[in-house]
């Protein structure tokens, strides 16, 4: 009877009670179904926030990670630096040991060949000795010592000769390099009029300031007033007020004459009054701004790094041979430059110094355009 019902072949007239039977049923499989269901998604939101957490936390761990592998990677990278630079401090140290115990090994044997040399023959007082004598004392010396021994002893024998014949001053003649006073190369091309930098005492600010003012160019400024120019600066404020303009107008001049040896020679004059000295030689204004239009980069007195083919390595081979300035290396032989190489190393035998002791004159004269037109030359 209740599946009769169920299946509807019945009313529920046919059977009073069986309907509320049939819907406690379906409340009661309802209810089953509800709880279960619940069970089923609680479980599922716990299983959800249990793994969000845990992808949270695993994405915590690796952006510390990240950043752990980052700092280790910048670790890294300066340890490497670090590296190349204590390697090429060895090659260095290296390089150095092999010249000064070249030097040291040389200074040995000139030692032994003095002492040598200063032995007296007899005891006799003031008797001189000959150099025949003095060679058949290097038959106690070893074979490396020998050569010098007998070449020393030929040279004070020549030297000796020599003395008798000519002046002191002929044997050793100060060399002395012009520093031409005309014929220095045309800054122009490199230099426009309306820089107002090229004078000492005027920096990007003042320029800037006379521009305001009116002076655009040389000119401008040529013809100013210099009542004028101090009331400009007074103007501008205290700390333009210590500038003096007294000798603008005549470096001014010089530009506009290109009369660029003069500006040099006043701009070092001013040095030296500045700086309370006689005479000085420094790298001028002019100079500086001549030599950043071509090419170099902060040039400084007797700095052997502007000699193209000398770099830092080379640079402190020549000054342990003591070259340690622009005259030293103009004044040094071929030879002398070739055998410094050699005794530095094989990783210097490569380097040509044949043009050097040129390209040291063009720096002690400050031609710095035809010194830059010789070293491109040679780089052809």
């Amino acid at each position: 009877m209740y599946l009769s019902i169920l299946f509807l072949q019945h009313t529920p007239a046919d059977c009073p009670g069986c309907f509320w039977s049939w819907f406690l049923w379906m409340l009661a499989a309802f209810a089953l179904g509800l709880g279960i269901g619940r069970w089923i998604w609680g479980k599922y939101v716990h299983l959800n926030r249990a793994k969000n957490k845990k992808l949270k936390t695993l994405k915590t761990k690796n952006e510390a990670l990240e950043k752990d592998f980052i700092a280790l990677k910048y670790q890294y990278n300066e340890s490497e630096k670090d590296n190349k630079g204590l390697k090429a401090s060895l090659a260095d140290s290296e390089s150095n040991i092999v010249v000064l115990g070249t030097q040291l090994s040389r200074l040995r044997q000139e030692n032994q060949v003095e002492k040598v040399i200063e032995q007296p023959v007899k005891k006799e007082v003031d008797t001189p000795i000959s150099a025949k004598t003095k060679i058949d004392k290097a038959d106690s010396l070893d074979n490396s010592v020998k050569p010098l021994l007998v070449n020393k002893v030929i040279t004070e024998e020549t030297d000796a000769e020599e003395s008798t014949a000519k002046p002191i001053k002929e044997l050793s003649p100060k060399k002395d390099y012009p520093t031409p006073s005309s014929n220095i190369t045309d800054y122009s091309p490199f230099i426009k009029n309306d820089n107002l930098k090229v004078i000492e005492g005027i920096g990007p600010k003042i320029e800037g300031i006379l521009n305001q003012a009116g002076y655009n160019t040389w000119q401008d400024l040529a013809d100013a007033d210099s009542d004028t120019l101090k009331n400009i600066m007074h103007d501008a404020g205290p700390r333009y007020r210590i500038h003096s303009p007294r000798t603008w107008q005549m470096q001014i001049q010089l530009c506009i004459e290109k009369d660029w040896q003069g500006l040099i020679n006043f701009q070092q004059k001013l040095y030296a009054e500045k700086t309370n000295q006689d005479s000085i030689n420094v790298l001028t204004k002019i100079e500086k701004l001549v030599t950043k239009k071509l090419g170099y980069v902060a040039i400084e007195m007797n700095d052997l790094k502007i000699i193209e083919g000398v770099g830092p390595k080379i640079e402190s081979l020549l000054k342990i041979g003591r070259i340690n300035n622009w005259a030293d290396l103009a004044e040094t032989p071929i030879e002398r430059l070739e055998k410094i190489l050699e005794d530095g190393g094989d990783r210097f035998k490569l380097a040509m110094p044949v043009s050097w002791p040129t390209q040291a004159l063009y720096a002690i004269q400050h031609d710095w355009v035809k010194l830059k037109q010789y070293q491109e030359e040679i780089n052809k």
